[in-house]
């Protein structure tokens, strides 16, 4: 009820012909294109409030799915970053494990070196006995 009589006065400050924003005695009448009942509006112009109203609820709509794609758009890049971290701390780990294998192989050629030496130094023993 509330709603159709804020139409019907919306209609009548519109159609007065004056802009809304600004003390009439100072506005100049402004023309606006009457639209016979029963012909179609201009082109890109609601014809009546049964058409504003579908527009109404179709950008509702559209504001509602471009909401919903924007959330899921947050949370593809979210999980992008967690994807970037974990790659991060696995590309670290890759790089430590290498470092120690390394280390490692090094180790163990010394230790070979050393039981190479131990053994000919045990074998120089024998020939003296």
């Amino acid at each position: 009820m509330k709603t159709t009589a804020l139409i019907i006065l919306l209609g009548i400050t519109a159609s007065s012909g004056f802009p809304q924003d600004g003390p009439a005695s100072t506005a100049a009448p402004v023309a606006r294109p009457q639209v016979p009942e029963g012909t179609a509006a201009p082109a890109g112009q609601p014809s009546s409030i049964s058409q504003i109203d579908m527009q109404s609820k179709d950008l509702d709509a559209q504001n509602k799915t471009v909401a919903q794609l924007m959330e899921l758009l947050t949370l593809q890049k979210n999980r992008l970053d967690v994807g970037r971290k974990r790659l991060s701390t696995l590309t670290q780990l890759a790089e430590a494990e290498k470092q120690m294998r390394e280390k490692q192989k090094a180790f163990l050629e010394q230790q070979r070196a050393l039981m190479e030496q131990q053994a000919a130094l045990l074998a120089q023993r024998l020939l003296i006995y």
